[in-house]
């Protein structure tokens, strides 16, 4: 399994080492990617944004997914024939369960099978993950599962949420958990499953905890 995972993006932080990434992962020096948002977005503006973004990187195959229409089986299926998959920033519990309830989880969990890319951001990364304690720090209640592709938490935007390192290292401490700690520019890679998974620390990210 393998993914990308940002704390955010910006052509200006994170355009050259996309292009690294997504090439590398993908296989493909022009990847065809799938949007998918964390809520609902009728109008596009958050997915035309981040087609934008793609596209100023040279990607401009860009498909858009709402999950209130995987009711639409061609669709469905034609949109997780693409190369990576982007889950967007948002709230981690309203994504998780959109995504749940429609059924895209199960979609994604064989998409990955099949050799594609997860990229998420922020929101989009957490969701990936076992379980999401630190959202309680964010303000966000509720059943804290994830869709369990792996067992350690992400941070995102510590800078701003942990400015003292010292409450996410006590969280730490006493959940007995690996936060992998971004600031907006940073990203993880994570290729492989169960023990063979390995992850990749790119810019300042920071791994607290030493498992796995």
């Amino acid at each position: 399994m393998k993914f990308i995972l940002h704390s955010d993006q910006s052509i200006k932080l994170t355009a050259d080492l996309d292009v690294k990434l997504m090439r590398s992962l993908t296989g493909k020096k022009n990847p065809k990617i799938g949007y998918i948002p964390a809520a609902p977005d009728p109008k596009r503006k958050y997915f035309e944004e981040k087609a934008h973004y793609y596209s100023k990187i040279g990607f401009n195959d860009v498909g858009f997914l709402e999950p209130t229409e995987v009711g639409i089986d061609k669709d469905c299926e034609e949109f997780f024939l693409r190369d990576l998959i982007h889950l967007s920033g948002g709230q981690v519990t309203e994504f998780r369960d959109r995504l749940i309830h429609s059924g895209l989880d199960l979609k994604i969990s064989a998409f990955l099978k099949r050799g594609g890319v997860i990229l998420g951001v922020s929101a989009g990364a957490m969701v990936l993950q076992k379980s999401f304690g630190l959202v309680r720090f964010l303000g966000e209640k509720g059943h804290l599962k994830g869709l369990g592709f792996f067992d350690f938490e992400v941070s995102p935007h510590t800078n701003e949420y942990f400015p003292d390192l010292r409450r996410l290292e006590d969280y730490v401490l006493k959940s007995k958990c690996t936060v992998y700690a971004l600031n907006d520019g940073d990203a993880i890679t994570i290729n492989g499953s169960g023990s063979s998974q390995k992850v990749k620390m790119y810019g300042n990210a920071r791994k607290i905890g030493s498992e796995p």
